[in-house]
Order: C-alpha cells, then sequence, then structure tokens
C-alpha cells in the first residue's frame, strides 16, 4: 500500500498526517509521490494502518506487513520514539528553567541598580540643595 491510499483510506489530510509522525507536509507529499520512507516512519504508519494485512514500504527496500508480531514490533518503536521525544523535552524545559533562573536573577540585580540610582540621584539633589543654599 502506498502512503497516500493509506492517508486517504484513513481519512487523513497530509497536515495531519505530518503531525502525527512529526514531520512536514512537505515530507508526506514527497513520500507520497515515490520518496523513501525512513525505516523509523515505518511502524508508526503501520500502527495507523491498525496493523492489519498492510505492507508499507520504507528505504532500502525495507517493509513492514501485517501481524502481530510486527504490530508488537511497531508499538515497541512508537514506545522508544515516544521515550526519546519525552528525553528532549525533560532537556528543553530544564533549560528553559536555567534560563528563566538567570533572567530572574538578571531583574533582581537591575531593581538593585534601580534603587542604588535613585538612592544617588536623592544624595545628589541634597548636596545641589546645599549649593544652591550656600551660594545665595
Amino acid at each position: 500500500m502506498n502512503i497516500k491510499q493509506l492517508r486517504k483510506d484513513k481519512h487523513l489530510t497530509q497536515q495531519a498526517l505530518a503531525d502525527m509522525l512529526g514531520v512536514t507536509t512537505r515530507t508526506i507529499s514527497a513520500w507520497e509521490n515515490g520518496q523513501p520512507i525512513p525505516n523509523g516512519k515505518l511502524g508508526m504508519l503501520h500502527i495507523i494502518a491498525d496493523g492489519g494485512d498492510t505492507t508499507i514500504h520504507g528505504d532500502n527496500n525495507t517493509s513492514i506487513h501485517g501481524g502481530s508480531n510486527n504490530r508488537v514490533e511497531a508499538s515497541n518503536k512508537l514506545i522508544e520514539e515516544v521515550a526519546a521525544q519525552r528525553k528532549l523535552t525533560e532537556k528543553a524545559l530544564e533549560e528553559v528553567a536555567a534560563q528563566r533562573k538567570l533572567a530572574e536573577m538578571a531583574m533582581a540585580e537591575m531593581a538593585e541598580q534601580r534603587k542604588l540610582t535613585s538612592n544617588s540621584q536623592m544624595q545628589l539633589n541634597a548636596l545641589l540643595d546645599i549649593v544652591k543654599s550656600h551660594s545665595k
């Protein structure tokens, strides 16, 4: 089965399928026009195809054919991919938290600088008042 037929059978738009697979619509279009499908995406496509007696061809002329063992294998590959994506997400969240902490520290430093500037301005105004009162 080709990917276009699978997509149409499942009533999916290119965008919906692209979102499910984590690729662009341009990639889906390329696959539908005969470009090889990476082996890493075959398992996900097989799950979308409900793992029936569907054969989906990947790169290097490899394919996944329906059957319970292949469904388990495809599911395991999908679980591994999700786990890898989760690790990447966790790393990104840690980096965001670190950046937020740095931003909070910078804001605290700016507040302290504002306070010092305000105090300096008040002292300068007091000195100017003294100079004005002595110059009269």
